[in-house]
């Protein structure tokens, strides 16, 4: 696998574009998209658990939760 620079693309690889992580043989790799998408939904769903229970943590010590910040305009 490897990543097409943004200075151009080779003449002998006229069918690549840029920014594309492709295979050796000029296809697309997929699964280097997966592997980001998952690693991705990973992280949002250990953000969203630990953001979660940091909330519910205040809560049951008493913590006020802060009110909404409302500006007029």
């Amino acid at each position: 696998m490897f990543r097409e620079n943004s200075l151009g693309v080779a003449p002998s690889e006229p069918y690549a574009s840029y920014d594309v992580l492709r295979r050796p043989d000029g296809s697309i790799d997929l699964e280097a998209y997966n592997q980001r998408a998952r690693r991705a939904r990973a992280e949002a769903f250990t953000a969203s658990f630990w953001g979660a229970l940091s909330a519910i943590g205040g809560m049951l010590a008493g913590k006020r939760a802060p009110a909404a910040k409302h500006r007029v305009a």
